[in-house]
């Protein structure tokens, strides 16, 4: 059922309506690091890791910050 712009659900069982509230600024913030693909170096170059380190991750497949950072503890 939508109400204007805004959509909102209804529990089928209970009849309630189910609204969820907008996003915090913590949330918006890490977004990215939860599920934007950068390549290693744009990673590295985002924590501030030094150029050395730098110069090892110059694979141009993009990876997630979860997979970045399981790069960096194998090193």
């Amino acid at each position: 059922m939508a109400f204007g712009n805004v959509n909102i659900a209804k529990n089928e069982v209970t009849g309630k309506f189910i609204k969820t509230d907008p996003p915090t600024k913590k949330y918006i913030d890490n977004y990215d690091k939860v599920f934007a693909k950068k390549l290693p170096g744009e990673w590295a170059k985002a924590l501030e890791i030094n150029e050395e380190i730098n110069e090892e991750f110059n694979s141009e497949e993009k990876i997630t910050y979860k997979e970045f950072l399981n790069l960096i503890k194998e090193k």
